[in-house]
């Protein structure tokens, strides 16, 4: 309800609890905003009306007033015609105390000053008016003048009630003017009041009396229509002003108040006012002057209030626009910046800037005291003057930004200073006022001021990378940070993100180069990346969707930036992904766990994910001594807060960040900050290659054998069994390191060697993590990883055969479990020897069945673990038989069996099969024979079916048929069903095989390639390296390679804006032309490089050219001379080994030339040389292990060696020096110098011609072929639909009519 519509009653109920809150007992803060509500009740003319009817009766009390009406006063909403009533009743008001009358007159000069504010348009035309009111003031200085109070008390209001009575203050100071008796004690009284401003006593007194007369008079300049108007006192100013800013600014003693501190208050009325009334170039001086660095603090302080008056009223533009404001602005920065450092310095060495406590227990005598209470005087001041002056620049940035001489170093100063005043949480008005500063400092206009040069953006991204570095710094460093504090800074970063991308946005309406400066981009990117990826381990959900929020507006600067956005955000498409997708509702560990799958397939490592992975890694290394801790203790612990002091005395040491946080909590934290560690280990891998090495570990090896060898058998359960879950989220690129730590030690186990405390345990927990992996990798990548494998496997079955577990039957069906989750996935994965390692687990498994099948008939009972629920994560135990032993151990035989050809001589074979066969067959005559038979004929199917042309396994088959048990022959027609079903016609029993996959093969085969290209099409890029070696392997078997390798790079060529980027990113003509190169080529990569490479590896001389990286003891001068010469020897090398080059590979680069240089003139010879160097010298040179060159084991050192020479054959294969890599450009000049080379490698490489070396003709065996036929099947049908579109796109109806009949 609006208060103008109050009724009487309500209001009067108002009015009398508001008297209530208003009393002297009552705390300051509530006096006020009592006073605050009372100003907006007093408005309405009913309440005004109750309200002085109040007062009235108040005054007019016959005991004398007290002094709690009178504090009312001050607080009312008064008009000139209120304010001349107010004066009436206070001069007859009944008051006989003089400690009252005193309260009075303050009370009065207060409610005279807010009209003066309120309506500044009446006091300006009070000349003009000059009736009641006047006459009200002349009578109330009358009536102070007979009140005998202390001399100079009612001063300050009788000053103000002159001025209500300009036509009297004219007359009194017009010398040809008589005045009238009347008038003779006012003239006396302003004659007395010039007198007294040298008087100590009434100093204070009366200078408050000249500040109000100031006041007014700048408000009577403001307000009024005629500037002339002054009341006759500008006159008097002239004479008494310099006395009066002698005693205020007194550098000696600076003006006190009666209380005897320092009257800063006057102190900024005085400066601000005589800025409006004087002249203004004078008091810009005169700012200056004060605010050099041998001024007093107090004197600094009151004149940044000064300028914050000034520019927050509407009279701002005289002063930014007046002659001389970019000195003011430049000595007002320059104290900002010098009282920051002095801030800086008290809080780094964390000394109180206003400490009570220091205070209070301080003893000395009397001056050392002073001395004590003066220095933390100072200290105030010097907090005040930061603070007052962020909120200057927050109200006018310009004195923050404008300079006399550009100098954008001091504004890059300004901005880390104001940066670390917003991180500093003790001080938290400071922090909040400097945050709200950065934000307006970074508005899209305020931004322009950043630099009057022509090219702004230079400017903008040198200060934009200082700030994010600064910010970087403060959510990295500061470990500590709390929550709220946290947040506070994140929503700062995110304001300062928002602004940035709208300055851009429309800087780019009339500016196309937004990037002049990509290295400045690029770091600004850097910085804040780090300090983002460390925070996405947050516990919070807010803070983490906080940063997910920051990542996309770098995102989206990104995209501004550049059509290219990785160029600055090198994994821009996994932080795209990242920010556009909706996960903030289902809670810390949803969120966490898909940031960690988007975090395993970056690709791309950047200086901003090795610096986070570093940081992450230090923090996590905090909580080792906390995570160990069993579980049932920190049960204690959160449940009994005396036993939290227990907990703290089973470890060693608790980091301080961590001292207060909850046992839960702690390891809730340890789970995000692992789970970061192994998504992004690959990536992180990639920038520090591995020596492969246990004596010499990097950091990421330190970490994957820690999570092995101390988490993993950690005595906490919660903790054991997440660091299993964890390990399995590992970046695919570092299951080497893993299988390959966990293989070394289940050696040291089986030959009881081991450096662990319960080898036992280790055991289970390696059979279960493995396994895990297995069963929770589905795509490509992740597959790919799963290398290496078999002797681990084999390994740890020999541990469980030794019986090195605590649960022998369940670690067997454990193992059982394993290989049926390897074979599941068999194709994706990469083994050495697979069918040896399968015929291996045979023999083994087929021992732990009969020992299944003796145990059985005691019926004991065995715990198994299912398998992983791939909706849930989760398994479940299950209590099983040792009868349901024998039903695993049979299945896992079966599948291990499934398309095995058995390895051996041909009599070892046989005997192989003839075990088999009876093993399995043996089974159809147990008593279970109906719950098994389904196993063992599946068993003995896949047995016959991969070993029915090698020897007489045809012959075993058939002996089934004429058993004389019924079952057994009935088992004989399954088995033979199920061959045929498997592919096996009649035909097959006569070695005369017929393709089951025949027509498909002939669809794929097809001139036009219309489906191969649909299918090139839509597959993607996690897996695009098998789809296109699984083409390749099916093309060259029929003598088609070339076909499809021409229709793919014409294909590639036609939808390519640039030739920059030609084969350049992982397209699927990419992927293909590199297969086929290691198909054709890799013959040539051994004869030629590996003898050289073998002795490269076995010299191992130093390369390293970066001085970061250096040993002490490296010569960087020697060491350039060895990367070039060795860079020379492989050009030397290719010159010399063209006419060796297999001829399909000079055809391709041939056909590539041709096209490239139809489509893109003169870029021929560096895409060509790219692609031949990018995709199949440098990968073979960099990794010759991999490449199958050498067997040797590669140094660090020479690791780093092979990269350096690759980059160095790069940049002669792009033709371009190197520009960003300082320590690199030292071999410019061989670049230089092989210029005349790198050409005649491009023309002998691009020519075929006479015999040129064909090559070796690629054999492949039909299962091979069968299976790779299958796995193309595989992709085609699970990606029909897509391709449908594709080929309806086309409006090809024979495409379509073939991909109809390729899904039949």
């Amino acid at each position: 309800m609006p208060l103008s519509g109050l009724d009487e009653s309500v209001a009067v109920s108002l009015f009398r609890i508001l008297r209530h809150f208003m009393q002297k007992s009552q705390p300051q803060e509530i006096r006020q905003q009592a006073g605050y509500v009372l100003f907006q009740l007093s408005a309405p003319n009913t309440v005004h009306d109750i309200i002085f009817k109040y007062l009235n009766e108040q005054f007019s009390n016959s005991a004398g007033c007290d002094e709690e009406p009178l504090l009312l006063i001050e607080h009312l909403d008064l008009n000139g015609k209120r304010l001349a009533n107010l004066l009436e009743i206070s001069r007859t008001a009944n008051i006989k105390k003089s400690q009252v009358q005193f309260v009075l007159a303050k009370s009065v000069r207060k409610a005279i000053w807010n009209w003066i504010e309120n309506y500044p348009q009446e006091f300006a035309t009070l000349k003009e008016l000059d009736k009641t009111l006047s006459g009200k003031a002349k009578a109330l200085f009358d009536t102070l003048q007979s009140w005998q109070g202390k001399k100079g008390e009612f001063w300050p209001l009788q000053s103000l009630l002159l001025m209500l009575c300009p036509r009297l203050l004219s007359k009194l100071f017009d010398r040809n003017v008589k005045i009238k008796p009347r008038h003779e004690k006012k003239k006396e009284f302003l004659d007395k009041l010039k007198d007294q401003i040298n008087k100590k006593k009434n100093t204070f007194v009366t200078i408050t009396c000249f500040v109000d007369m100031l006041k007014a008079m700048d408000y009577q300049k403001r307000y009024t229509r005629n500037q002339n108007v002054d009341f006759g006192l500008r006159g008097l100013f002239v004479l008494v002003e310099p006395e009066i800013q002698g005693q205020i600014f007194n550098p000696t003693n600076p003006l006190k108040n009666l209380e005897g501190k320092l009257a800063k208050g006057l102190m900024v009325d005085w400066l601000s006012h005589s800025f409006f009334v004087s002249n203004r170039a004078k008091m810009i001086n005169l700012f200056c002057e004060f605010e050099r660095g041998d001024s007093l603090p107090i004197f600094k302080l009151v004149t940044v209030e000064c300028l914050l008056h000034i520019v927050s009223s509407d009279q701002a533009t005289t002063l930014t626009g007046a002659q001389g404001f970019d000195n003011l602005a430049t000595e007002t920065r320059t104290l900002f910046l010098s009282e920051y450092t002095t801030l800086a310095g008290e809080l780094k060495f964390g000394k109180s800037l206003s400490s009570d406590k220091d205070k209070r227990f301080f003893i000395g005598n009397k001056k050392d005291k002073e001395q004590k209470e003066q220095a933390e005087s100072s200290k105030d001041h010097n907090l005040q003057i930061v603070t007052k002056s962020l909120e200057l620049y927050n109200v006018e940035p310009r004195f923050a930004l404008v300079t006399k001489t550009e100098n954008v170093e001091e504004i890059k100063n300004l901005f880390v200073s104001l940066s670390y005043c917003a991180s500093q949480f003790s001080l938290p008005d400071l922090t909040d006022c400097a945050a709200k500063t950065l934000l307006e400092l970074h508005n899209p206009k305020t931004i322009n001021l950043w630099s009057t040069r022509s090219d702004l953006m230079p400017v903008f991204w040198s200060i934009s990378a200082t700030i994010s570095s600064t910010f970087a710094e403060v959510l990295i460093e500061q470990r500590d940070l709390k929550t709220e504090q946290i947040q506070k800074v994140m929503n700062v970063v995110e304001g300062i993100l928002l602004r940035r991308l709208d300055f851009l946005r429309i800087f780019k309406e009339t500016n196309t180069n937004l990037g002049s400066s990509n290295s400045l981009i690029t770091q600004t990117m850097s910085k804040l990346e780090v300090a983002l990826l460390v925070h996405m381990c947050n516990l919070r959900t807010e803070i983490c969707s906080q940063t997910v929020r920051c990542i996309g507006l770098m995102c989206e600067i990104a995209e501004l930036l550049n059509t290219d956005p990785s160029c600055h955000l090198a994994n821009y498409t996994v932080y795209k992904e990242l920010s556009t997708a909706n996960f903030y509702a289902k809670g810390w560990q949803a969120q966490q766990t898909f940031i960690r799958k988007l975090f395993r397939r970056m690709d791309r490592p950047t200086p901003g994910t090795i610096e986070a992975w570093d940081e992450i890694y230090r923090r996590w290394e905090d909580y080792k001594e906390i995570v160990h801790v069993p579980e049932e203790v920190q049960t204690n612990d959160l449940q009994k807060p005396q036993s939290k002091m227990d907990v703290k005395r089973k470890v060693s040491h608790v980091n301080n960040r961590l001292k207060d946080k909850k046992s839960q909590e702690i390891v809730q934290e340890w789970l995000n900050h692992t789970g970061f560690l192994c998504s992004l280990s690959g990536v992180c891998l990639a920038e520090k290659p591995s020596s492969r090495s246990i004596s010499e570990k990097n950091v990421i090896e330190k970490f994957i054998d820690e999570m092995l060898f101390v988490y993993l058998l950690s005595d906490n359960l919660t903790v054991r069994k997440s660091s299993k879950t964890l390990l399995g989220s590992l970046n695919p690129t570092t299951y080497f390191i893993l299988f390959r730590d966990l293989n070394i030690e289940a050696k040291r186990v089986l030959a009881e060697e081991s450096r662990i405390t319960d080898p036992k345990m280790f055991v289970e927990q390696a059979i279960s993590l493995v396994r895990f992996i297995a069963e929770m990798s589905n795509t490509s990548e992740e597959l790919s990883g799963l290398t290496d494998l078999e002797q681990l496997v084999l390994v740890l079955t020999k541990c469980v055969k030794q019986q090195i577990c605590p649960s022998y039957p369940t670690a067997k069906l454990r193992i059982c479990e394993l290989v049926d989750a390897l074979m599941e996935k068999k194709k994706w994965i990469s083994f050495r020897n697979e069918y040896k390692f399968r015929q291996e687990l045979i023999d083994t498994i087929i021992e732990w069945t009969q020992e299944f099948t003796a145990a059985s008939q005691t019926n004991e009972q065995t715990t198994v673990v299912e398998p992983v629920d791939k909706k849930t994560g989760q398994r479940t135990l299950k209590k099983q038989t040792q009868g349901s032993g024998v039903v695993q151990c049979l299945k896992t035989v079966s599948t291990l069996l499934r398309g095995l050809p058995l390895q051996a001589e041909d009599d070892a074979k046989a005997k192989a099969f003839s075990k088999y066969f009876n093993f399995l067959s043996g089974f159809l005559s147990n008593p279970d024979k109906n719950f098994l038979s389904d196993i063992v004929v599946s068993g003995l199917s896949y047995l016959v079916s991969a070993n029915l042309r090698t020897f007489h396994g045809f012959e075993y088959l058939t002996s089934m048929g004429y058993h004389e048990d019924p079952d057994t022959r009935q088992a004989f027609l399954k088995v033979l069903t199920n061959m045929l079903k498997q592919g096996y016609n009649t035909d097959a029993l006569t070695n005369e095989n017929t393709d089951k996959y025949y027509k498909f093969t002939q669809l794929l085969l097809d001139p036009d390639l219309e489906v191969v290209m649909a299918l090139c099409d839509v597959t993607q890029i996690t897996e695009a390296e098998e789809v296109s070696s699984l083409l390749i392997h099916l093309f060259e078997a029929n003598d088609k390679t070339f076909d499809l390798l021409k229709r793919i790079i014409d294909v590639e060529i036609s939808k390519t804006e640039s030739s920059t980027t030609l084969f350049r990113s992982n397209s699927m003509a990419t992927k293909l032309l590199t297969a086929y190169s290691k198909v054709v080529g890799l013959p040539y990569l051994k004869v030629t490089f590996g003898p050289y490479l073998t002795q490269l590896v076995a010299d191992k001389v130093s390369y390293e050219v970066d001085p970061d990286k250096a040993a002490p003891n490296d010569n960087l001068l020697e060491n350039m001379k060895n990367v070039q010469s060795a860079s020379q020897n492989f050009v030397n090398l290719l010159l010399k080994s063209a006419e060796n080059c297999p001829r399909a590979l000079k055809e391709i680069c041939s056909y590539l030339q041709s096209s490239v240089k139809q489509r893109f003139p003169g870029s021929e010879h560096t895409v060509v040389c790219g692609f031949l160097f990018l995709r199949f010298f440098c990968p073979a040179i960099v990794s010759p292990e991999g490449f199958g060159l050498i067997s040797a084991t590669i140094d660090k050192s020479v690791r780093r060696g092979l990269i350096l020479i690759t980059k160095t054959l790069q940049n002669l294969a792009n033709k371009i020096h190197f520009t960003k890599e300082e320590y690199m450009r030292g071999l410019n000049a061989f670049i230089d110098n092989n210029m005349p080379n790198i050409i005649a490698i491009f023309e002998q490489f691009s020519t075929v011609e006479g015999e040129t070396n064909s090559s070796a003709s690629i054999h492949f065996t039909d299962e091979q072929k069968e299976e790779d036929i299958g796995r193309l099947h595989y992709h085609i049908a699970r990606d029909l639909d897509k391709m449908n579109k594709v080929l309806l796109s086309a409006k090809s109806e024979d495409a379509k009519a073939k991909l109809r009949l390729t899904s039949e």
